[in-house]
């Protein structure tokens, strides 16, 4: 994303809305939980990433280099890829 900090620019814990597909959001109302497909890495076997809420989990140095002031949510890395997500939660041999 132009103007983008080179350092969130690729990191899970910034999207690229462009190049992100919502699969998934939680059922109950005030959770926030969002998981996409980030298309940023291999297009045809994009990496996983779900949301999550910064004052309730801790965070590891990259992910709170990333921060930037007012940020509450981040994206972190579930899978790193698509398909050995499919594998894991066994829609794939």
């Amino acid at each position: 994303m132009p103007g983008a900090n080179p350092e969130r620019r690729n990191a899970p814990a910034w999207i690229d809305a462009e190049k992100a597909v919502l699969i998934a959001v939680n059922k109950s109302l005030g959770s926030d939980l969002g998981v996409v497909l980030d298309m940023r890495a291999d297009g045809p076997n994009p990496r996983v990433l779900a949301s999550v809420y910064v004052d309730a989990h801790p965070l590891t140095e990259t992910e709170s280099r990333s921060l930037q002031d007012g940020d509450v949510h981040l994206w972190r890395e579930v899978s790193p890829t698509l398909r050995a997500f499919l594998q894991r939660v066994g829609l794939l041999d």
